[in-house]
């Protein structure tokens, strides 16, 4: 539920109800609060002082993009990032995200032929799979989509990407497998006791 203007309102299946008296009313706030949104100036940087302004065409130039307050995430994922979990409880999601977020853009600006790196980009990526897996609200699927559409969103990024994944399998090297890792997200110091693999 998002109460704060992300624009992706989480419904149930078709027009079913909502059974629960404060998740009806909590959706409802949502969905006014967006539909008001969409007629007025407010912006996802208006609420975190902390976003930088939208590089838009300019942050697209290069694979490398623009991280303007250098906080080792492209600007434009970050601003996409919090339009899509504004609200203040959404921290470990969106924490979780960028975690993801980082992990892609390293892989596409990744130099292909050095093994260690592609073997450390890929041990990173697997453990922010499994970190975005754990900390999901909605669903670890949406979430990872919201990320990757806003990271691979050039036709250059989107072939360095698949460059990167290619380079893999020429070296032998494993993408698929969970890295089983007890702690999988760098920002969350908590240990799950547990493997879901």
């Amino acid at each position: 539920f998002n109460e704060a203007l992300s624009g992706r309102v989480l419904s149930p299946p078709s027009d079913a109800p909502i059974p629960c008296d404060y998740d009806r009313e909590r959706e409802t706030k949502a969905q006014t609060a967006f539909e008001q949104s969409k007629s007025s100036t407010w912006s996802i940087q208006s609420a975190f002082s902390n976003l930088p302004p939208d590089p838009e065409a300019e942050g697209k130039k290069t694979l490398e993009g623009i991280d303007a307050n250098n906080n080792g995430i492209r600007d434009d994922v970050e601003i996409a990032i919090y339009n899509y979990a504004p609200r203040e409880d959404q921290e470990t999601i969106r924490q979780a995200m960028i975690e993801s977020a980082k992990s892609i853009q390293a892989a596409i600006t990744a130099d292909t032929k050095d093994i260690s790196l592609l073997q450390k980009i890929t041990t990173a990526r697997k453990r922010a799979n499994e970190c975005l897996t754990l900390k999901s609200f909605r669903s670890d699927e949406e979430e990872s989509e919201v990320v990757y559409d806003a990271v691979r969103n050039t036709k250059e990024r989107k072939a360095a990407l698949k460059a990167f994944y290619k380079a893999l399998d020429a070296n032998g090297i494993n993408s698929y497998s969970a890295s089983r890792d007890p702690n999988p997200c760098d920002f969350d110091s908590g240990a799950r006791n547990f493997y879901r693999y």
